[in-house]
């Protein structure tokens, strides 16, 4: 036992770190950073862990235990805050996305339509019974919270944050601008798998340009990356079938 200590422990965090350091890789060409910092986090947690029971058994010596713990706090601390953060930016776009439909107003003297739960109308009734009406909610899209602008070494990049209500066979996105280089959809969290991707650069007959990406089925969370050359917000438009 004594001769794999601390040989082995030390191999299973090079193991750990280098798979999961992989992952965060991936997500970071993904512009997903909360799932990258997410990984990040756990690739160091091995390391830190056991650099704590190794200078708590091994090390006699103060300072030589100072030089070892600090850096490994501040690496694993500084990945836990910067996951954190964007989980937090994340929590608080949810909440701040709206999520129910306007109430219509009616004039004193008009009749409305009152519904009282999932599919139930009621129209200008006073007693009886309640007619069921089997009405199917329609798929629509969620824009969680305001694009996130980033400006890296003379590219602008804005990410948007969709949420798709239900499943729909086809989803189809278009950035207009004429500043626009291209846009890409990834998955955020467990959603539908991408498949059918077809992306192109288009023109209408009006003037309008940009890219699209049209991808089906889709149902869940996206992130959708909108690349410009330039920091004006281009417009993010859709359509689903």
């Amino acid at each position: 036992m004594g001769s794999l200590y601390p040989a082995a422990p030390i191999a299973l965090c090079v193991a750990v770190f280098g798979l999961l350091s992989r992952h965060a890789l991936e997500m970071r060409t993904k512009k997903n950073y909360r799932e990258m910092w997410g990984a990040w986090t756990l690739s160091v947690l091995p390391a830190s862990l056991f650099c704590l029971y190794f200078a708590s058994t091994g090390i006699s010596d103060m300072m030589a235990r100072n030089w070892l713990l600090i850096p490994a706090g501040a690496v694993a601390g500084a990945c836990v805050f910067a996951y954190a953060g964007h989980f937090w930016h994340d929590t608080v776009a949810r909440a701040q996305s709206p999520s129910a439909e306007p109430v219509q107003a009616t004039q004193p003297g008009q009749s409305a339509d009152v519904i009282n739960g999932p599919g139930i109308i009621t129209h200008n009734q006073s007693g009886g019974t309640n007619q069921i009406i089997n009405q199917e909610i329609p798929a629509r899209v969620e824009f969680l919270g305001p694009p996130e602008k980033i400006v890296s070494e003379g590219q602008v990049t804005f990410v948007y944050r969709i949420n798709v209500t239900k499943p729909v066979s086809n989803f189809q996105l278009q950035a207009e601008g004429d500043n626009v280089n291209n846009i890409h959809v990834s998955q955020d969290g467990p959603t539908s798998a991408i498949t059918n991707i077809q992306t192109f650069a288009f023109k209408s007959s009006s003037g309008i340009s940009g890219h699209e990406e049209s991808f089906g089925p889709a149902f869940g969370r996206y992130i959708v990356t909108v690349s410009t050359s330039d920091e004006s917000q281009p417009k993010l438009t859709y359509k689903i079938d």
